[in-house]
């Protein structure tokens, strides 16, 4: 069984990252049902988040994301529900498409 804290799971790739996690994307295949795991990411100093969204919070997840000054993308394909499988890799490279410059 993965990581089921959201938050814990932010934390725990920003440690193993360490100061890579500056300026990082960071890909996940679940979406954030609560803006506390975007704050999380941004204080590690993630620049970008890939997600698939479809939280009923979404809009909050997406101010928290504004406020930290973070490019959030939101692909509509989760590995859960098992429509697509992405690597973080992938997840990634389509958020930094959006991103000017």
């Amino acid at each position: 069984m993965g990581q089921t804290n959201r938050v814990r799971s932010v934390r725990i790739a920003a440690q193993r990252s360490g100061e890579k996690a500056r300026g990082a994307v960071l890909g996940s295949d679940a979406f954030f049902p609560f803006p506390d795991g975007v704050e999380e990411a941004a204080r590690a100093g993630v620049t970008a988040i890939a997600q698939p969204g479809g939280s009923v919070r979404d809009d909050e997840v997406i101010a928290a994301a504004d406020r930290s000054d973070l490019a959030i993308g939101v692909h509509r394909r989760s590995a859960i529900s098992g429509t697509s499988r992405l690597s973080a890799r992938t997840l990634a490279s389509q958020v930094m498409k959006c991103i000017p410059g």
